[in-house]
């Protein structure tokens, strides 16, 4: 049976019942078949409607597309679909986020790519290509994989340079650090870094002590090398030299590392006449501590002398000048080079005495 043909009232009908359903596709073609019989420019208006809606959901359908292959993992698929929407749906959040994700995506390709330098060797290209991920991707990881780059690459100062502004609170980068601190013939500095390490391996324990022996011949060097005048030189020795000794785990296994405790006393003492010379009397003040056991007249003699000069500047030396400037004005040896006159060297020493107080 021949199916019976609508009215013109029926197919408009069916497109306005099918346009406030929002199905436009359906809507479309239902007007233009209408249209032909009314030929009216609400109808046409409402196609355009239609025409334009349909492109919106295209649109709305390639940014719902997009968004899942992001949400897998596949950048280029997803940027793929958000430049296909921006062309025919023309989002203002669009171009933005578009942006991001190509650089993200750069980000991801330099990372693999370091990756794939490093396992070749070539480090250096491996460093720079971090640096290009980085770039994109705000991560301390990517620094620390430069960082380990460069070391391999031995550019051991751009490396240390990373190192320096990150807070260091793991052993395989606090490692790093301190080894390419050594490479720059800075022992002090790495060793000070590699105590924070946790680990009784016997391969760090060995290079440890590795670095031990290279800094206790690295002062040695220094100090035949130091200018009478250099203070700063004479306290850097001293500093690094103390540090040293009192690490538990260096022996002194070469003849010459046994002249290192006279070494850092004669340190102690050219940074004293140094500073007694700047009138830096506090500064001395702290390098006489802790005081020897035993002290000929000679050596009591300056301290007694020190405390009286760090008294005038500060109460705090009270004590100390107490105990040395009375022993010392008693001392015999001492008390015999004030005169050679009993009587006289007792009117100084009563004088000295007063003077304290």
């Amino acid at each position: 049976m021949k199916k019976k043909r609508k009215s013109p009232e029926a197919i408009l009908k069916k497109a306005e019942k099918l346009f406030k359903k929002g199905n436009y596709i359906s809507a479309k073609k239902v007007f233009e078949e209408a249209n032909e019989y009314y030929r009216e420019d609400e109808i046409a208006e409402k196609v355009k409607i239609c025409e334009r809606e349909i492109v919106q959901l295209k649109g709305k359908e390639l940014v719902k597309k997009g968004r899942k292959n992001i949400k897998k993992g596949n950048l280029r698929e997803g940027i793929h679909c958000f430049e296909a929407a921006y062309n025919i749906f023309p989002e203002d959040w669009l171009p933005e986020r578009i942006a991001e994700l190509k650089a993200e995506l750069a980000g991801r390709e330099s990372f693999e790519a370091a990756k794939n330098a490093e396992q070749s060797g070539d480090y250096e290209k491996a460093a720079n290509l971090y640096e290009e991920a980085f770039a994109t991707r705000d991560s301390e990881t990517l620094l620390l994989k430069k960082a380990a780059s460069l070391i391999k690459a031995e550019k051991y100062d751009e490396a240390v340079s990373i190192f320096k502004d990150i807070r260091l609170s793991k052993d395989g980068p606090m490692y790093d650090h301190g080894f390419a601190l050594a490479k720059m013939h800075k022992y002090y500095e790495c060793l000070k870094i590699w105590d924070t390490i946790q680990s009784w391996e016997n391969t760090f324990l060995e290079q440890r002590q590795v670095v031990q022996s290279l800094l206790a011949t690295d002062l040695c060097n220094r100090f035949r090398n130091a200018a009478k005048s250099d203070l700063q030189a004479f306290a850097a020795i001293y500093e690094e030299g103390r540090y040293l000794i009192e690490a538990s785990m260096f022996k002194f296994q070469n003849s010459e590392f046994h002249s290192l405790p006279d070494i850092l006393e004669y340190c102690k003492y050219m940074q004293i006449e140094l500073l007694w010379k700047k009138g830096e009397y506090e500064a001395i003040g702290e390098l006489l501590l802790p005081y020897p056991p035993d002290m000929d007249a000679d050596m009591l003699a300056l301290y007694a002398k020190i405390f009286f000069r760090c008294s005038e500047v500060s109460q705090t030396y009270l004590p100390d000048l107490t105990i040395f400037w009375l022993t010392a004005l008693y001392n015999h040896k001492i008390f015999e080079q004030l005169s050679d006159d009993p009587e006289s060297g007792e009117a100084v020493r009563q004088e000295l005495i007063q003077r304290a107080e």
